[in-house]
C-alpha cells in the first residue's frame, strides 16, 4: 500500500504558531483548516484546539490536560509541546496552510479509489473524490495567485537589495537568493578553501584568524548545512575539525551542521539533502548557506543534459526561495580547466560566482573568478594560499610572495629548455641560436627571437664580448 499523503513538516510548524500564539484555532478555521488536515498529528492539534476553547494558557496547563485525557503518552510527553513551540515561522502560515490542503486532498482521493475499487458507483466515494480534488485545486490556485503576487513588479516596493553573506577580500562573491560553485581540479586546494568558507562563518565576531581571505557573517543565527557526498566519514570529519581548528572553536555553533553522505544511494541522498534542509530551516528561522560538496553525486549522469538542467533549476530555485547561498562543489574534468559535462556548463551559467580554483608546479593555490555576476577578478589579482609543515595547514601567502614563485616556476621551465637545446654546443651567434632554438622548441621565428630576449634577462644565457651566446655558468 502507498504511503498515506501527510506533510510532517507543516503540520508541526502550525502547532508551532499556535503554541507560540502567532496564529489561532480561529484563524486556521478561516483559511479552511480543520483537525481532519492534520493526519500525523491529529492528537495534538485536537487538544490544543480543546484548551483554547477553554481559555488556554501556559503551556504546562496543556500538558497537564493531555495527561489527564491519556494522550501524552501518544503525544511523545511534555517534550512534544515545548518543541513544536520553537518550530514555525508566521510568514510562511500561507505556506503550510497550503501543503495541508494538499496533502488532505490527496489522502481523500486515495481512500476513495479504494473504495471505488469495490463498487465503481459509490456516490460517497465519487463525492469523496471531487471534495479532494476540490482540495488539492485550491492549494494549487491559492499558491499561484499568492506566487502572482509577489513577483509583480512595483516600482513603489522594490525588493532588498542584501549584502554578500560572504566576500572574498574586497569583492562581494556570495549574496542570498542566489546559487554560487566553487570549481575545482583535484587536489587544487577545494577541501582548504571549503574548511576556510566554514571556518569564517562560523567564528566569533572580529576573529584574527587566517580564512584565506575570506569574511563572512551570521547575524541571525541562520541555519549552515554543509553536505559531503565524496569524501570518506573520516576525511570528512577531518575537514570540520580543521574548520573550528582555524576559527578558534572547540565545537561548532548551535546553527552549523554538517552530514557525510557516502554510502548512500542517490534516491537516499536526495531525500536526505531534503528533510535535512527543511528540518534546520524550521529549527533556525531561515537558512543562510547550504553547501552541497560534491554536486555530481546528486545526480546519475552529469554528462546528461536534461537531468543537469533539473537538478541545476532546483538548487537555483531553492536559493530564491529559501534567500539563502547554495554553493555547489564540482570538479574541473581532469587534464582540462572545463567543468563536468552539461552540469558544469550549466552551472556556471547560472551561478552568480563561479569560484575557481587552481594550483601551480610550487604548490600555491589560488583562487580568482573571471566570469562572475558582481566580483569579477582574474587569476594575476586572486587570493593564494600554501601549505604550512609548521601550522599543519593551509596559511595565505601574499601576491609578491606568489608571484616569486611564479617567476621562479616561468625561469626553472625556461632553464629547462635552454639546456635542452644548448647543453654541450659551443657559443653560437644569434642567428644560429634562434635558429636552433626553433627546431628545438618547434616554434616559429618570431618566438625564437623572444626566447632569447627571456633566457637573457632571466641570466639562463649571457652574451659574450666576441658577441656570441652561450649558457651561463
Amino acid at each position: 500500500m502507498k504511503d498515506i499523503p501527510s506533510n510532517d513538516i507543516a503540520e508541526k510548524a502550525l502547532l508551532g504558531l499556535l503554541l507560540s500564539n502567532e496564529t489561532s484555532i480561529s484563524e486556521l478555521e478561516s483559511q479552511g483548516i480543520t483537525a481532519d488536515h492534520f493526519h500525523c498529528h491529529r492528537i495534538p492539534f485536537d487538544e490544543i484546539a480543546t484548551f483554547t476553547k477553554n481559555g488556554g494558557g501556559d503551556v504546562s496547563l496543556l500538558v497537564m490536560q493531555a495527561h489527564e485525557n491519556g494522550t501524552l503518552d501518544d503525544i511523545g510527553g511534555a517534550h512534544f509541546f515545548t518543541s513544536t513551540a520553537l518550530e514555525g515561522s508566521a510568514s510562511a502560515l500561507l505556506s503550510y496552510v497550503q501543503a495541508l490542503r494538499q496533502t488532505r486532498g490527496k489522502r481523500l482521493v486515495m481512500q476513495a479509489g479504494g473504495k471505488l475499487a469495490i463498487n465503481p458507483e459509490d456516490p460517497e466515494a465519487i463525492a469523496q473524490i471531487i471534495a479532494g480534488q476540490a482540495e488539492i485545486d485550491l492549494a494549487s490556485n491559492g499558491s499561484l495567485a499568492s506566487m502572482i503576487i509577489e513577483r509583480t513588479f512595483d516600482i513603489s516596493n522594490p525588493p532588498s537589495n542584501p549584502p554578500p553573506m560572504i566576500s572574498l577580500g574586497k569583492h562581494g562573491l556570495f549574496t542570498a537568493g542566489n546559487l554560487s560553485a566553487l570549481i575545482a581540479d583535484r587536489k587544487a586546494g577545494k577541501s582548504s578553501a571549503l574548511s576556510a568558507i566554514i571556518a569564517a562563518i562560523i567564528a566569533p565576531r572580529y576573529s584574527q584568524g587566517d580564512f584565506l581571505g575570506f569574511t563572512a557573517e551570521n547575524p541571525a543565527g541562520k541555519a549552515v548545512v554543509h553536505f559531503d557526498t565524496e569524501q570518506s566519514p573520516a576525511d570528512h570529519h577531518a575537514l570540520i575539525v580543521r574548520a573550528l581548528h582555524r576559527a578558534g572553536l572547540q565545537k561548532p555553533p548551535a546553527w552549523f551542521s554538517s552530514y557525510s553522505l557516502t554510502g548512500l544511494s542517490l534516491a537516499e541522498r536526495t531525500r536526505f539533502v531534503a528533510n535535512v534542509c527543511d528540518r534546520e530551516a524550521l529549527k533556525h528561522g531561515g537558512l543562510q548557506l547550504v553547501i552541497v560538496d560534491g554536486i555530481a553525486d546528486l545526480c546519475r549522469d552529469p554528462n546528461d543534459q536534461a537531468e543537469s538542467f533539473d537538478l541545476v533549476e532546483h538548487w537555483h530555485n531553492f536559493s530564491v526561495n529559501h534567500a539563502c547561498v547554495t554553493l555547489a562543489v564540482l570538479h574541473l574534468n581532469p587534464g582540462t580547466e572545463k567543468s563536468r559535462g552539461h552540469l558544469g556548463s550549466q552551472l556556471e551559467r547560472k551561478a552568480e560566482t563561479p569560484l575557481m580554483i587552481k594550483k601551480n608546479a610550487k604548490g600555491i593555490s589560488t583562487m580568482y573568478a573571471t566570469h562572475a555576476r558582481k566580483a569579477h577578478f582574474p587569476d594575476s589579482e586572486g587570493f593564494s594560499f600554501q601549505w604550512s609543515d609548521d601550522a599543519q595547514m593551509h596559511l595565505s601567502i601574499t601576491t609578491e610572495e606568489r608571484n616569486q614563485a611564479r617567476d621562479e616556476i616561468r625561469r626553472n621551465k625556461a632553464a629547462d629548455e635552454a639546456n635542452k637545446i644548448m647543453a654541450g654546443l659551443d657559443a653560437m651567434s644569434y642567428t644560429d641560436l634562434c635558429q636552433s632554438i626553433e627546431k628545438g622548441a618547434e616554434v616559429k621565428e618570431r618566438a625564437a627571437k623572444n626566447r632569447v630576449k627571456e633566457w637573457q634577462e632571466m641570466g639562463i644565457i649571457t652574451k659574450l664580448a666576441s658577441g656570441l651566446y652561450t649558457l651561463k655558468n
